[in-house]
């Protein structure tokens, strides 16, 4: 008897966990923070109007792309480097903004808005300079 009695009572917690975890997971869908259809924020602060110095290096993956390393070792993704600095060890001076509530395929980097940018020293034109 004390065995139909354990099988029963098996019987009936398992039914109560497989009533319960549908409700836990409908619960946990209530706390997922919804996602952000806002243009991404540009960070204006005292930085926009200083030169940085910096080298534009090829980074050759994710599709390949141009990223800014600058003097004090600061990685900056341009989303706007014109075509004429599509050149692998140039050196530049550069003025922008960081841009934030933003993420990239690169994941290299922080998003950096181009204001201003002049050419110190050539680099190395790319062939294919289709890329970012």
């Amino acid at each position: 008897m004390s065995l139909t009695v354990n099988k029963v009572a098996i019987n009936k917690m398992v039914i109560k966990i497989i009533l319960t975890l549908p409700c836990l997971f409908l619960l946990q869908a209530c706390n997922v923070l919804p996602i952000k259809t806002e243009s991404p924020t540009i960070k204006s602060s005292e930085q926009d109007t200083q030169w940085r110095t910096a080298t534009i290096k090829y980074m050759n993956f994710e599709g390949g792309f141009f990223g800014l390393i600058t003097a004090e070792g600061e990685k900056l993704l341009p989303m706007n480097l014109a075509k004429e600095f599509h050149q692998d060890g140039a050196k530049v001076k550069v003025q922008g903004q960081l841009v934030t509530d933003m993420m990239t395929i690169q994941q290299w980097g922080a998003p950096f808005h181009i204001t201003k940018i002049e050419l110190i020293k050539a680099g190395k034109v790319k062939a294919d300079s289709n890329h970012h």
